[in-house]
């Protein structure tokens, strides 16, 4: 059944999570408590580089786990186990309030359970600690352009992500084609796969649609 694997789903995404992003900036831990902006000079002490202050968050509460009908069709038990699996996750930020992860797990797992509202909520925060990541701007393009039905939001988060992702260009370019394709603007889609086929020249899908679009 497709609910009782989320939660190794949810340590796969976990994994999964970590690797993309320690491939997009290299680095394996991005869960910062005080992220620095800044590398300081050489005569700089530790303690007076200025630290970013974040906003406490004011999204749709951790444990609300969503009112998704889809929910009443589990047995209780596995309910009962999804809550106590958020409710770790909310005990995590409860202590880390500014780790990037544990955000990005959370929207995972409400965007599982069709909380769109909760999803946005907290994959938002996580682009505000760590807006140079591409991972979480395409999660949002995705989450605002096929279920919150919001075209600005998403093709701001597209393009973000086109501009931020340098390792994995071909995937964000492609990812953005696609959605415009979904939407029916041709020429953009047409753009974005002659970039994507530009970095990678042997991807027979991306000429496939250009062939496709080119001809309709």
């Amino acid at each position: 059944m497709k609910k009782s694997l989320f939660l190794g789903f949810l340590v796969i995404v976990a994994v999964a999570g970590g690797i993309l992003i320690a491939i997009s900036n290299k680095k394996s831990d991005v869960a910062l408590k005080n992220p620095i902006e800044e590398i300081p000079a050489s005569n700089t002490a530790i303690s007076e580089i200025p630290k970013p202050v974040y906003p406490p968050y004011a999204g749709q509460p951790i444990l609300f786990f969503g009112s998704d009908p889809v929910i009443n069709q589990l047995p209780p038990a596995s309910v009962e186990n999804y809550k106590k699996d958020l409710a770790t996750m909310a005990e995590a930020l409860r202590k880390n309030p500014y780790s990037f992860n544990d955000w990005l797990s959370v929207g995972i797992f409400k965007k599982f359970f069709n909380n769109y509202e909760g999803a946005r909520d907290a994959w938002e925060y996580a682009a505000m600690l760590i807006p140079q990541q591409p991972v979480i701007h395409l999660n949002l393009a995705n989450l605002y352009g096929y279920y919150l039905k919001d075209f600005p939001k998403a093709e701001k988060h597209y393009l973000e992500a086109t501009r931020l992702d340098v390792i994995n260009t071909h995937g964000a370019l492609n990812a953005t084609a696609g959605f415009y394709r979904d939407f029916g603007l041709k020429e953009k889609a047409l753009e974005y796969y002659q970039r994507a086929l530009q970095i990678n020249p042997n991807d027979s899908s991306v000429k496939a649609e250009i062939e496709r679009l080119s001809n309709g």
